[in-house]
């Protein structure tokens, strides 16, 4: 038998035949999981969207149903990727491709929607490729990270580049440290981090000297008090918002400040869950994505492309949601980020409905991923 070129996966020939390649259901806690994510999404904007179909002069039920057909669509990207592990080292690829092109679409013939061009309307739904861009990053930064820097470079500037023209300084910041953690996950080194960290600072303030909506943001931040009626205004209610629900909330579709807040039923999510269902629930969604990330670690594939692809995922679903809570609670500045699987938003709930079924998927059979690519390298090795 030739020796086997397996790019990826498995080092030697005799770990290939000690597989174990046995079908697994999908990790039940997972899956539980994501599915409670999803219903709690479905409560809340059910509960605030009313409030943003007056400012869009909308239906009274148009976020609710259209959300509604958003979680069934991440319902159905969840079963059909934790079936798909075997082609998403070629997935990885397409979808940078595709992604890259639509940034580029994005720049110079999308309209303008609060200032930033990156929405592409197909149906009249509306698509933001720099969250699939998220997807991308998960698979071909996982593939290249430690192999080849080169695409490992290109695969993050690109579009990293396009999405802050956007402007988008919060998706760009987001890939920017999926970038870094796959690469201190593969290979700690202090200079890695002090190289990123100048980078970031550096980016930093190029965003806060030639975007003004970045400035403006950053200096709320620093001054709260400064203009609570205008650029500081979604903050100040935010707060007010979580201060009035308590322990146990004023229940559900009795919170009032959502009618003050035009984007509740996306970026300000959270601050809804706390003030009609209470301080205790906002902390039991806390607690979700971190029993997630338990989760995964205990479940840790051997492979280390697999187990990249694993970390990189449950890395950002997590750093999703802290940065959407965390400017909730006016510990970073507001960034315009969703909460993973809860905020209102088609391209959200897609991309995260893909990314939990490809982490199911990796935690499920990834001996099967492997076999199945060796099984094509060994046909082509005899022809």
């Amino acid at each position: 038998m030739k020796q086997l070129h397996s790019k990826f996966f498995y080092k030697d020939e005799n770990e290939y035949h000690s597989v174990n390649t046995s079908h697994k259901k999908n990790d039940k806690f997972i899956t539980r999981i994501a599915y409670t994510l999803i219903a709690i999404g479905l409560t809340v904007v059910v509960s605030s969207s009313y409030a943003a179909t007056r400012v869009y002069s909308v239906g009274n039920s148009h976020f609710a149903i259209k959300h509604l057909i958003f979680c069934f669509a991440s319902l159905f990207c969840i079963r059909f990727f934790s079936k798909k592990l075997n082609w998403l080292d070629n997935f990885g690829f397409f979808i940078w491709v595709v992604s890259v092109l639509a940034l580029i679409f994005v720049l110079f013939f999308s309209s303008s929607i609060k200032g930033a061009s990156r929405w592409i309307s197909v149906f009249g739904i509306a698509f933001q490729p720099s969250e699939f861009v998220k997807i991308a990053a998960v698979l071909e930064g996982s593939k290249y990270v430690e192999k080849n820097w080169n695409r490992f470079f290109i695969t993050y500037t690109i579009p990293m580049i396009l999405i802050l023209l956007q402007p988008d300084l919060g998706n760009t910041i987001l890939l920017f440290g999926l970038g870094l953690a796959q690469v201190i996950t593969r290979k700690f080194n202090v200079k890695y981090i002090v190289y990123t960290g100048l980078i970031f600072i550096a980016l930093l303030v190029i965003a806060y000297f030639s975007f003004s909506h970045v400035q403006t943001r950053i200096d709320v931040f620093l001054n709260p008090n400064k203009d609570l009626f205008g650029a500081g205004y979604q903050r100040y209610k935010a707060f007010l918002a979580m201060q009035n629900g308590g322990l146990f909330g004023r229940g559900f579709g009795k919170g009032i400040i959502k009618d003050f807040l035009p984007d509740a039923h996306t970026d300000f999510v959270f601050c809804v869950i706390v003030e009609e269902f209470g301080v205790l629930a906002g902390l039991s969604v806390i607690l979700l994505f971190i029993a997630l990330a338990y989760r995964v670690l205990k479940l840790l594939a051997k492979d280390q492309y697999i187990q990249t692809i694993q970390y990189s995922i449950i890395i950002s679903i997590l750093s999703s949601a802290w940065l959407n809570i965390a400017s909730t609670l006016s510990l970073v500045p507001t960034k315009g980020l969703t909460l993973p699987l809860i905020s209102y938003g088609g391209s959200g709930l897609v991309v995260q409905g893909i990314l939990f079924g490809i982490l199911l998927a990796t935690t499920k059979t990834p001996q099967s991923f492997a076999l199945k690519k060796l099984h094509k390298n060994l046909d082509n090795d005899e022809e």
